[in-house]
């Protein structure tokens, strides 16, 4: 196996191991942290599946127009229960309900399924950075009151994962349809080893944030 496979299927540790901590600790998590496992495990399987198909060299990209609008509720499901006292819930779901009908528009018109539908993966991206931020502004001026001293700590870890993926992701996700059609596969092989480093940060901070207890 070749060092950038190894990257590659290594990258895939963390969320698992975040998978198998959220399964073991689920009852014992608020119910915000609840919600945000659901991510975790879809994460991880879908991780999985694309790891075996890319394996035996199939198309697997047609995850990603699966996954995209799955993930976007999951996140959404999860802001709305953090932001719901500080944030109307109805922009939320208007924003989301609008995020998924052009999603679904963009896989059947604009990005069929055996392509990178990257337009989906840019506007999520900008999504997931403006509801991070906003997470981060609130917790700076109301402290506790948006989960409480214990839980607050997790949210930091889990948040700053977010926060870091999507936003360090959004310019390769931005060219990701024009790198995989327009450039050779030693490129293509270094864009996704860069893309799976930061995958490795963001799934690093779940397993933190989920492990992360407060001494009071």
């Amino acid at each position: 196996m070749s060092w950038a496979k190894l990257i590659l299927v290594c990258s895939n540790i963390p969320i698992c191991a975040s998978m198998i901590l959220a399964l073991v600790k689920y009852e014992q998590l608020s119910k915000e942290f609840k919600i945000f496992s659901w991510f975790i495990f879809i994460s991880a399987i879908v991780q999985c599946f694309s790891l075996t198909l890319w394996f035996f060299s199939i198309n697997n990209l047609f995850l990603n127009h699966f996954f995209v609008p799955i993930s976007a509720v999951c996140l959404a499901i999860f802001y709305n229960s953090l932001l719901s006292k500080f944030v109307n819930s109805y922009v939320i779901w208007i924003v989301l309900g609008l995020f998924l009908l052009a999603t679904i528009a963009n896989s059947m018109f604009i990005q069929p399924l055996t392509t990178f539908n990257s337009n989906a993966w840019v506007i999520q991206c900008v999504l997931v950075v403006i509801l991070s931020l906003s997470t981060f502004l609130l917790l700076m001026n109301y402290g506790n009151h948006v989960t409480g001293k214990i839980d607050n700590k997790r949210l930091n870890w889990i948040n700053s994962g977010l926060f870091i993926y999507y936003a360090s992701v959004l310019i390769l996700f931005y060219y990701g349809d024009i790198i995989i059609k327009s450039f050779s596969m030693e490129v293509n092989r270094y864009a996704w080893l860069l893309h799976s480093l930061f995958y490795i940060i963001m799934s690093s901070c779940f397993f933190i944030g989920l492990w992360k207890r407060l001494r009071i």
